[in-house]
């Protein structure tokens, strides 16, 4: 287990989170990052940080509405190094990427047995409602999860994987971390840094990164 999770020498420091100014507005009436991000059909699954800042955030299209949210892990984070699924909320997406990746044979060979037991339901839900399952905020929880139950059993309670989409032209994968719950994670501004509730905490300075 330590191996997979060797050179993570930020976790406790300093990680984070890209997203748009409409969805910080949102964010700031809460203080709660939504790992199933509600009913929005688009929205994949999980809290996905960076550890680099100048990575985080380059799939918001207009730059203007671009916004980086400093953070602070929790110390105690045990991430599963994955390959990038993409399209994570998409069990079709694990049953492509992991079959030829390092995860440890027990637990891949679970992880695959219930992506494709996913799909299966995906494919029965979709046909009634007429959409992707997993675009649905009942899917997009189901398979959360099950993904949060199978780690658990093996004393994970994250992914880590090279970022291969959130990159510039040319440049190599950083580290990214797919958060399963939103008490791994505090603002980095906050004045407390325990990690038994949901809630990012008050801030005491910007919420939003500037300048990076």
């Amino acid at each position: 287990m330590k191996a997979l999770i060797q050179g993570l020498t930020q976790l406790g420091k300093s990680a984070y989170h890209g997203t748009s100014a409409k969805a910080i507005k949102k964010l700031q009436k809460t203080n709660v990052f939504n790992p199933i991000s509600g009913n929005n059909p688009s929205a994949d699954i999980g809290i996905h940080v960076g550890l680099n800042p100048s990575t985080a955030n380059k799939i918001v299209t207009n730059k203007s509405e671009a916004a980086i949210i400093p953070l602070t892990l929790d110390p105690k984070l045990k991430p599963l190094r994955i390959p990038d699924v993409g399209a994570f909320k998409y069990p079709e997406s694990w049953l492509r990427t992991l079959p030829n990746s390092d995860v440890p044979s027990k637990l891949k060979t679970e992880l695959l047995k219930a992506a494709k037991t996913a799909a299966e339901i995906g494919e029965r839900n979709s046909k009634v409602g007429q959409r992707n399952y997993f675009d649905t905020a009942t899917g997009r929880g189901y398979w959360l999860q099950t993904l949060r139950n199978i780690l658990k059993k093996y004393k994970f309670d994250s992914f880590i994987y090279k970022n291969k989409h959130e990159i510039d032209i040319g440049m190599e994968p950083l580290d990214s971390i797919m958060l399963l719950n939103p008490r791994q994670l505090k603002y980095k501004t906050s004045k407390t840094k325990t990690f038994t509730e949901s809630q990012a905490n008050r801030k005491t300075g910007g919420l939003v990164l500037t300048g990076v």
